[in-house]
């Protein structure tokens, strides 16, 4: 279901310009849509300047979800070891 809806979003079958607006929207805020589009924009023969934008939104994106993702991880270790439950899983 998630692999399908990817595929719809970003744009992996089709350009994004066929979509709805709204859906063009959501699809601006999805790292994989930028990966593509820069893919698509080397194998074209574009330089660097077409990409620039893309590997910005790539790298700020990229860290925010490694941010993101290690506060989730402690803060879920961390009730798990004080409610004392790793052991049930």
């Amino acid at each position: 279901m998630v692999r399908g809806t990817m595929m719809i979003f970003c744009g992996m079958s089709y350009p994004i310009a066929v979509l709805p607006l709204w859906m063009q929207s959501v699809s601006f805020w999805l790292p994989l849509t930028h990966s593509i589009k820069a893919t698509r924009a080397v194998v074209a023969g574009q330089g660097w300047a077409a990409i620039s934008g893309d590997l910005v939104f790539l790298l700020v994106s990229g860290l925010a979800l490694l941010v993101g993702g290690l506060v989730t991880f402690r803060a879920t270790e961390r009730t798990i070891r004080s409610q004392g439950t790793l052991g049930e899983y």
